[in-house]
C-alpha cells in the first residue's frame, strides 16, 4: 500500500481505472487517502467505459463485440459523482450477467421496493447499447417475464416489472436475430424453456386433447392478455408482451416473400433509445416510482417524446400486420407495409373545445400516407400523450377501412386492427425504417 501511495495521483487514478468499480469501492476502505485521490467522476467514467474483464470473458468462450462502450460518452458527461459510479457498477454487472450459467440472477427481489433488482439497472443498460447487453441469451428472461405475469393474474393496474422485463426480453431477441439470421435456431430455445410445464405457463392442449407443450410461439400468445380480443382499448402490458411473438413469428414467416415485399426487424443498436427516453437512473433506490422529481419508471419514460408530433412525423415508417380472421392460431403476414408518412400536429384550440379529451393527445392527419400488397392507404386519428394509438387505415383502391388500436413502445406502434364491428383481424407493428 505504501508503494502505491508514493505514486503521483494521477498514476494511482489511471492504475484504478483499470479495475471494476466493485473493487475500485472496495480499494476506497483500506485507505482513506485513496478515497480522497480515486473518489473522481473521470476514474469511474472509464470504469463504466472500458471492459476490464475481457480475459475472464475470454476464458469461458465470450468475445464482446466492443470493448469500449462508445454510446456512455452521451450520458456520463452530464451526470454527477454519485450516478457515475453507480452507472460503473451496472456495467460490471452487465458484464458478469454473461458469466451467469443459468436465469437464477434474474429472480433476485428487492423486498423493499417488492421489485426484480435487475429492472433497477439492466434495462438502461440496454437502452444505452452496453456492449454486452447484445450477448446475453433472450430465453434467459422468459422465466422472469413468466414471474411477473403470475403476479398479475388479476391486474389491478401495469406493473413496472413486467415493462421492463418486456423491454428486456424483446432487446435481446432482437439481437439474436439480427446475430444468427437463424429464427428457427432462436425459436428452438425458447421451445426447451416451454417444453416444460410450469406454473407461470398452463399447458396448452388442443381441442382433440393433445398437449402441445414446446411450442414457443403458442406459448408466448397464451402470456398476453386477452389475446385475440378487439376490445376497446389495447394496454401497454399487452403492447410490449405481444412484442416477442411478433418478432419470433416474422422472422420465421416472412422468408418466403419475395425480397420487395420484405422488410428488416429493427436492429437493437440502431434504435437510438437514448435520445428517444428520458431514462430514470441506474439504482436509484432512494425511491419507488413515480419519482418526486416527476420522472417516470423505465416502462413509461419514452412516452414524453415518441407521443410527439416531431417524433411521428419524421422519417419514414415500415411494419407488417398478421391476418388471423379466419382462423386466431395461424401464422400469416401480409407483405410489409411500407414508406409510411405520417404527418402529426398537437390539436389547436377549437377542436380542444369541442372536445375537452382532445387536450392530451397529438392528432395523425389524413395526410398521411403508405402502401401495402393491397394498395396505397391514408392513416387518420390520434395518438394519446398516454401512448394509446387510435388510427384508421383506409385503402384508396377500393372502400375498405380498418381501425388500429395500439400503444407506442420503444420498439415501435404494436396493436391490433379490426373492424367497426369490433371483430378481430390481426396484430401489426411499425417501426421507423431508420432503425433497420
Amino acid at each position: 500500500m505504501a508503494k502505491l501511495l508514493s505514486l503521483p495521483n494521477e498514476l494511482i487514478q489511471h492504475i484504478t481505472s483499470f479495475l471494476p468499480c466493485s473493487s475500485a469501492l472496495n480499494l476506497f476502505k483500506v485507505d482513506r487517502r485513496l478515497r480522497n485521490i480515486c473518489n473522481d467522476k473521470v476514474v469511474f467514467q472509464n470504469i463504466a467505459k472500458y471492459n476490464s474483464e475481457r480475459s475472464l470473458l475470454l476464458e469461458n468462450g465470450i468475445e464482446l463485440s466492443e470493448n469500449y462502450w462508445a454510446e456512455s460518452d452521451a450520458i456520463l458527461t452530464n451526470i454527477p459523482l454519485q450516478q457515475t459510479i453507480r452507472l460503473a457498477y451496472a456495467a460490471e454487472r452487465s458484464i458478469q450477467a454473461l458469466l451467469e450459467k443459468d436465469d437464477t440472477w434474474t429472480l433476485s427481489t428487492s423486498k423493499r421496493l417488492n421489485s426484480f433488482k435487475i429492472t433497477e439497472w439492466l434495462p438502461q443498460m440496454m437502452a444505452l447499447h452496453h456492449p454486452a447487453a447484445l450477448e446475453l441469451k433472450p430465453e434467459t428472461f422468459l422465466q422472469l417475464q413468466g414471474q411477473v405475469l403470475l403476479r398479475m393474474r388479476v391486474p389491478k393496474s401495469i406493473d413496472p416489472d413486467l415493462l421492463s422485463a418486456n423491454f428486456v426480453l424483446s432487446y435481446t431477441l432482437l439481437a439474436q436475430l439480427r446475430k444468427t439470421s437463424n429464427g428457427k435456431q432462436v425459436k428452438e430455445a425458447f421451445d426447451r424453456f416451454f417444453s416444460v410445464n410450469r406454473a407461470t405457463d398452463p399447458p396448452i392442449t388442443l381441442s382433440n386433447g393433445v398437449r402441445t407443450d414446446g411450442d414457443a410461439v403458442k406459448s408466448l400468445r397464451q402470456r398476453v392478455r386477452d389475446y385475440g380480443y378487439f376490445g376497446d382499448t389495447f394496454d401497454l402490458d399487452q403492447a410490449t408482451t405481444l412484442l416477442p411473438t411478433l418478432m419470433l413469428e416474422l422472422e420465421l414467416s416472412t422468408r418466403h416473400l419475395t425480397p420487395s415485399h420484405i422488410t428488416e426487424l429493427p436492429s437493437p443498436t440502431g434504435i437510438p433509445f437514448y435520445s428517444m427516453m428520458n431514462l430514470p437512473p441506474v439504482f436509484d433506490i432512494s425511491k419507488p416510482p413515480p419519482f418526486a422529481d416527476g420522472s417516470m419508471s423505465f416502462g413509461w419514460c419514452h412516452l414524453d417524446k415518441m407521443v410527439s408530433p416531431d417524433f411521428l412525423s419524421s422519417g419514414c415508417w415500415t411494419g407488417y400486420y398478421s391476418d388471423q380472421r379466419r382462423y386466431l392460431g395461424r401464422r400469416r403476414f401480409d407483405p410489409a407495409m411500407r414508406d409510411i408518412r405520417i404527418v402529426a400536429r398537437r390539436t389547436c384550440k377549437e377542436e380542444r373545445e369541442i372536445d375537452s379529451s382532445l387536450a392530451e393527445c397529438t392528432m395523425v392527419d389524413q395526410q398521411s400516407r403508405g402502401v401495402d400488397a393491397v394498395g396505397e392507404f391514408s392513416l387518420q386519428g390520434r395518438v394519446q400523450d398516454d401512448g394509446f394509438v387510435y388510427l384508421i387505415k383506409r385503402y384508396f383502391s377500393e372502400d375498405t377501412m380498418w381501425t388500429w388500436k395500439a400503444r407506442m413502445t420503444p420498439f415501435g406502434i404494436v396493436g391490433m386492427w379490426g373492424s367497426d364491428q369490433e371483430r378481430f383481424g390481426g396484430y401489426f407493428w411499425i417501426w421507423k425504417e431508420e432503425w433497420c
